[in-house]
């Protein structure tokens, strides 16, 4: 028989490294794991969180800080009224004319302060009459007739008015520019009164007034009660997996930005773990202590409000948990926390 010398194949070899380092790994795992239990607590959390911003319409003139508005109305008015000597058939013949006309016109955009989106609707009505010579008096009427597009029913401008005569005579009239913290535009107004050096010979002598405005006027302002309200609509529930819990403190928080512009802001609900050693002494009570901290955003000092729990132990060799009162969203700008807990024997068990 031939003596043969058998070493293990490298492949067998590798398989051996593997399953030592395998049994190595769930040693090392089962002492992290006592380790982490040494402490006899352990903190876990879930928390849940949301932000918001505002839109909508800002100020002309801003305010410190900043407002915004969730509805805008620009408005177009113009009116006028003249009083005339007309010849225009006979120049040897004068007799009083009387021109006037109204116009409105509103384009009015909504904000939805929740989805951001803009809807846009059309309104306006127009009224005229004037002199034109033959067949005599004319009368205009016309209104916006659909609201979604803005399309009139007939003329949408003042055929005759003193707004442009003015501008044509070059007398420009007195515009008003409006800038307030709801109001932007101008109001241009005043009177005319030409005579025959007007070189009109069918309005020789005329004289009336007028008026025509172009302003934007901004409502219902997005407070910072609003945004907190559309923020907190937001926030998630919790997870619906029962085992989907963050290792650690957990955060409840509100946070809004400098400029009031946007905030954020969220819950959590925390559980502190007793490791088995501890668990396993049925009926031994304990006090469980520790403390929720507040950080608040102005730079107050913090606070620091002492929490309890009395647990007596259900004899599991596993462990089992304690359930704090989740913590909401505070009303303050501030940050909570929980520190770590400890246990405080109250009676003896078996």
């Amino acid at each position: 028989m031939n003596n043969i010398n058998q070493r293990p194949s490298r492949a067998l070899s590798n398989l051996s490294q593997i399953l030592l380092c395998t049994v190595a790994f769930a040693i090392m795992s089962s002492r992290n794991i006592q380790a982490q239990c040494g402490g006899t607590v352990i903190v876990e959390n879930e928390s849940v969180s949301a932000s918001k911003g505002k839109c909508g319409f800002t100020e002309c003139q801003p305010s410190t800080p900043p407002k915004w508005y969730l509805v805008s109305e620009t408005i177009v008015a113009k009116k006028y009224s003249s009083n005339s000597i007309e010849d225009c058939w006979d120049p040897y013949t004068f007799f009083p004319v009387h021109d006037e006309g109204e116009m409105h016109a509103t384009t009015t955009v909504v904000c939805d302060r929740f989805t951001c989106n803009k809807v846009t609707r059309f309104s306006g009505s127009l009224n005229e009459v004037y002199f034109s010579g033959d067949p005599g008096y004319v009368t205009i009427t016309s209104s916006i007739t659909n609201e979604a597009t803005g399309a009139w029913s007939g003329a949408n401008d003042l055929s005759g008015s003193l707004e442009q005569w003015c501008a044509d005579s070059g007398s420009p009239g007195n515009t008003t520019p409006i800038c307030t913290s709801t109001a932007s535009g101008s109001s241009w107004n005043g009177s005319l009164s030409l005579g025959s050096s007007w070189g009109c010979t069918s309005n020789s002598f005329l004289n009336g007034t007028y008026s025509d405005k172009h302003v934007t006027l901004l409502s219902d302002e997005y407070t910072d009660s609003d945004l907190r309200s559309d923020m907190i609509s937001l926030i998630p529930p919790y997870p619906a997996d029962p085992n989907v819990w963050g290792p650690g403190s957990g955060r409840a928080f509100y946070h809004m930005a400098a400029n009031h512009e946007s905030c954020s802001g969220g819950r959590m609900k925390y559980r502190f773990f007793l490791c088995g050693q501890t668990t396993s002494k049925k009926g031994q009570s304990y006090n469980i202590k520790w403390k929720e901290i507040t950080t608040f955003d102005n730079g107050q000092p913090p606070k620091y409000e002492p929490k309890s729990s009395t647990v007596t132990m259900n004899g599991d060799p596993n462990g089992m948990y304690v359930y704090p009162d989740p913590v909401d969203i505070p009303q303050a700008q501030c940050s909570i926390t929980e520190s770590a807990a400890i246990l405080v024997p109250l009676s003896t068990g078996e």
